[in-house]
């Protein structure tokens, strides 16, 4: 049998004497994810298992919620630019060289419960431990503690399961999907961006998507001065713009005339 959820989250299973046996499972959406036990045990086909459960009414969500609500969801990630090690910043403060989060180090990420809260955390071998220990709030720089800030693997569960397909016409309902209709649409460069694919974790929920701002910066900051030039905009003007972007991209103001001819708009 299939139980599919959107086009790269679903399993083939076996249905005999009310058993179900797992054949093959897909990890899209649960493979960045750290075991939240202590042991090695297949715990992504535990999951799978436990929504085929659900479905058939083998278990109810106040036990997924039960057996869940005090794992939480973790991911690992490499400090592999200086913007995500500013945010340590704080953390490094008075240390000494060797306790502090350096480049190429690995910290944890947490899924947050709030809008403007992504915790992360210097890198532990248990990492369920350190939603008991202060974090860094990834947006602000801020130290927070507190496990109402994590997200819980039962809640992540419930989204996972619930995912819509938004690759067909109401995906978000059961039942045959009827394929979408594509029209041209506005022409983006998007190549650049999957360089900063790692760090997508640290700012949307899903790893696959890209951000149509992040394709404007690369495009200024990967200008040279001849080209500025040709465009009508000095070497100076240029290099004060990429310092601008540089410091602060979510503030950078993209309507000014040298930005404009630069864009081409």
């Amino acid at each position: 049998m299939f139980y599919g959820i959107s086009s790269k989250r679903y399993a083939l299973y076996e249905f005999k004497n009310n058993e179900i046996i797992i054949k093959d499972y897909k990890l899209h959406g649960l493979g960045h994810l750290l075991n939240p036990y202590k042991n090695n045990i297949e715990w992504q086909k535990q999951i799978w298992e436990d929504i085929l459960k659900l479905h058939h009414g083998f278990l109810f969500q106040e036990e997924i919620i039960e057996k869940y609500s005090k794992l939480y969801a973790i991911s690992k990630l490499s400090v592999s630019s200086p913007l995500i090690l500013k945010r340590f910043k704080e953390f490094n403060k008075n240390k000494s060289l060797s306790k502090q989060i350096k480049p190429f180090n690995f910290i944890l990420i947490g899924q947050g419960n709030f809008k403007d809260v992504k915790p992360i955390s210097a890198y532990s071998k248990d990492s369920q431990s350190v939603v008991h220990k202060s974090f860094i709030n990834y947006k602000t720089g801020k130290i927070l503690i507190g496990m109402k800030y994590w997200k819980n693997l039962a809640d992540i569960i419930f989204q996972y399961a619930n995912h819509p397909e938004s690759k067909f016409l109401n995906g978000d309902k059961q039942g045959k999907l009827e394929r979408r209709s594509l029209e041209d649409g506005e022409v983006k460069f998007i190549g650049k961006e999957t360089k900063n694919i790692e760090e997508q974790a640290l700012e949307l929920e899903y790893s696959n998507e890209y951000s149509s701002i992040q394709s404007r910066v690369d495009f200024i900051l990967g200008l040279s001065s001849k080209e500025a030039n040709q465009k009508g905009v000095s070497k100076q003007t240029l290099s004060k713009i990429k310092k601008r972007l540089r410091n602060n991209p979510k503030r950078f103001n993209w309507k000014t005339k040298s930005v404009k001819k630069l864009r081409g708009d």
